[in-house]
């Protein structure tokens, strides 16, 4: 499976190694929710930037309920991510992604990778955004 995608079917996920992101917030206790979309523990440290800019609280080992206000910039620093990565702004990849992060076998500045980022932060900007329209929190499961 390609792990730069926004998974949005729990049963395409291969193995437990997933961020979790549930609409609502976690008190409804339940997780591996059908309505959640998934991002693979590879790919998520390629994200944290943006998600850390909008959330200063975010910790990757933890549950997390996070506002509206705060999706909504992170939804924000993800259209630029895309954009960057269309663009082929290794610049911007470089100080906006934690490239440790990802596997050494993969290069991101390869044109078809590049495109595989945009497509993961444009998906996951997107399916946030649509989400807030219902809800005024989204929880983030991590590891």
């Amino acid at each position: 499976m390609n792990y730069l995608q926004l998974v949005r079917c729990k049963s395409k996920l291969q193995g437990t190694l997933y961020y979790e992101f549930q609409p609502g917030n976690s008190a409804k206790g339940k997780v591996w929710s059908d309505e959640s979309v998934y991002v693979d523990e590879r790919a998520i440290g390629l994200l944290e930037p943006a998600i850390a800019s909008g959330f200063p609280d975010y910790h990757p080992y933890s549950f997390q309920d996070i506002p509206k206000r705060a999706w909504t910039a992170i939804a924000n620093r993800l259209d630029l991510l895309a954009q960057a990565a269309a663009k082929g702004d290794e610049s911007y990849l470089r100080e906006n992604c934690r490239l440790e992060s990802i596997p050494g076998d993969t290069d991101l500045f390869d044109e078809r990778n590049r495109s595989k980022l945009e497509s993961l932060a444009r998906d996951l900007a997107d399916w946030i955004r649509s989400t807030l329209k219902q809800n005024d929190w989204i929880a983030l499961l991590g590891l």
